[in-house]
């Protein structure tokens, strides 16, 4: 009798073995799916960004870029292509010699960096020959990291803010030319707002001396 019990234990452990390798795999396939699903999330979040985004590998090559990338520097995905296996952040003597790359070398160690509002022309980069518009740009940089805190990529995005500085040196622009005028009127000029004097031109100054 007890024989033929531990007959049938071996016969059903022999049985579950088949079962287990089945669950497993069933698992396998699960997580295989969910990471699909996962990057394709990812993948459909980077192109419809209407912020330009390059991912890099740890040592500074860019592996992928979204549209709005593309579009920012006016520049053809496959172009891009071509120019992304020769270009590298950290060689970049453009964003060296903007004094930049301290902060870049941070954002590989792995801390979340800011740069300044700053202007980019691609052909002044002489590190590698790559093509596309002079772009003003707000940039952020983060990495990626696994579950082991090990770095394995580097996002770059970039705000074009072009519009709003050209603005802004426009708004300069006209300030200057009203105060040449205004400063090289012969006669008195003054601005008096809310009752209070806030301005008030050189022929004011010449005519009461004060």
């Amino acid at each position: 009798m007890i024989k033929r019990a531990r007959n049938k234990e071996r016969t059903t452990k022999k049985l579950l073995k088949p079962a287990v390798l089945l669950n497993m795999l069933e698992d396998l396939e699960q997580t295989k799916l969910e990471l699909q699903q996962s990057e394709e999330k990812f993948r459909m979040l980077m192109e419809q960004s209407t912020i330009a985004i390059q991912i890099m590998t740890p040592d500074g090559k860019i592996t992928q870029v979204n549209d709005a990338y593309s579009k920012l520097w006016d520049v053809s995905r496959e172009e891009l292509s071509l120019i992304h296996k020769k270009y590298n952040i950290l060689k970049d003597d453009q964003i060296r010699a903007l004094g930049f790359m301290p902060l870049i070398e941070k954002a590989f160690a792995g801390e979340v960096v800011t740069l300044p509002v700053f202007e980019y022309t691609p052909e002044k980069t002489t590190s590698v020959k790559i093509r596309g518009r002079k772009r003003w740009v707000q940039s952020q940089i983060y990495s990626i990291k696994d579950k082991n805190d090990t770095i394995q990529s580097v996002v770059m995005m970039h705000e074009d803010v072009t519009e709003r500085q050209e603005a802004f040196a426009k708004l300069q622009e006209s300030e200057t030319k009203y105060s040449a005028v205004v400063n090289g009127a012969h006669d008195s000029i003054n601005i008096i707002q809310d009752g209070k004097l806030v301005f008030t031109n050189h022929a004011t100054v010449k005519i009461t001396g004060y």
